[in-house]
């Protein structure tokens, strides 16, 4: 059996740069490994933690359609139309009346693409958009 011995001078050049407790982390495709490492003396060291976290998985997207609803306003500083939702397959009266706050006669004609009826200050939107999945480095 051997031992090691160490001069003070040794032993403060080991822990100087070194706390106590190292905390390692090595993050792949799949996760992320977490180890906490306690340093007992300058020889060993104790892991008191060690945890997987899975990387979380990603919904692939749709070939669904997608549907844009928007707003615009009569006002004298409008920006053009404010975004407000986005669906995934058209969306039904009962959606368009909830989020927009309108009457099944109003959803019915957000629902045929909506636009702006005679005076209204507000109005709403509605528009399929194509899927931007499937290009690849095309501007």
């Amino acid at each position: 059996m051997t031992s090691r011995t160490h001069t003070p001078e040794d032993i403060q050049k080991i822990t100087e740069p070194w706390s106590p407790v190292s905390i390692g982390v090595d993050v792949t495709e799949e996760g992320a490994h977490v180890v906490g490492i306690y340093a007992l003396d300058n020889d060993t060291s104790q892991i008191f933690y060690s945890k997987f976290y899975p990387a979380p998985q990603r919904k692939p997207l749709t070939d669904e359609e997608i549907w844009v609803l928007t707003s615009e306003y009569n006002d004298y500083d409008q920006h053009g139309e404010y975004f407000e939702a986005v669906f995934i397959g058209k969306p039904t009266s009962e959606q368009i009346q909830k989020h927009c706050h309108v009457t099944e006669q109003g959803a019915v004609h957000i629902l045929n693409g909506g636009g702006r009826v005679k005076y209204e200050d507000q109005w709403y939107n509605l528009r399929k958009e194509k899927a931007a999945h499937g290009i690849k480095g095309e501007a």
